[in-house]
């Protein structure tokens, strides 16, 4: 969850959006919110690695948790979620292959850095694409990926 807050904050810095004017929602499972809420907040007035200092550009009470059925941003971000691991999955069913287009078809609404390319900052590894073991040609299409939409590159 750290991860993926960094990653709202770093877009939040590069769109200038205010705090204020930000809605994050998560998908309602049985855990305890408040929790999350004070992880933040002590990563907020300390945090223990640079990276996470966008994490200062979330309203922590901005977060709410709704129900899958109950959203449309959900269905959204399980098309988006659903696209991410097409692309990286290869077992039986996939006879080993890799599916890039649905990735490839929703490049335009992805955030890029400078030169328009969405990988790493749009669509971040934890690590390295190398690391996920992916054949060459999967790897060679991700790097690819683009998004010509100039307001799309803002970050660095």
């Amino acid at each position: 969850m750290q991860y993926q807050l960094e990653r709202i904050g770093d877009a939040m810095g590069a769109f200038q959006i205010p705090a204020k004017q930000t809605r994050i929602q998560l998908e309602a499972r049985e855990q305890q919110y408040s929790s999350l809420l004070s992880f933040i907040e002590k990563i907020q007035n300390n945090p223990l690695d640079s990276r996470a200092t966008s994490i200062r550009n979330i309203d922590r009470f901005s977060i709410s948790s709704v129900n899958k059925k109950d959203s449309l941003l959900m269905a959204l971000s399980d098309i988006g979620a659903n696209a991410i691991f097409s692309s990286v999955r290869r077992d039986t069913r996939q006879f080993g292959f890799s599916e890039v287009r649905y990735l490839r078809e929703l490049a335009p609404i992805f955030v890029t850095g400078k030169t328009g390319r969405i990988v790493p900052k749009g669509l971040k590894p934890i690590h390295s694409i190398e690391d996920l073991g992916l054949p060459s040609e999967t790897i060679a299409e991700l790097y690819s990926l683009t998004n010509s939409k100039k307001d799309y590159r803002r970050f660095a």
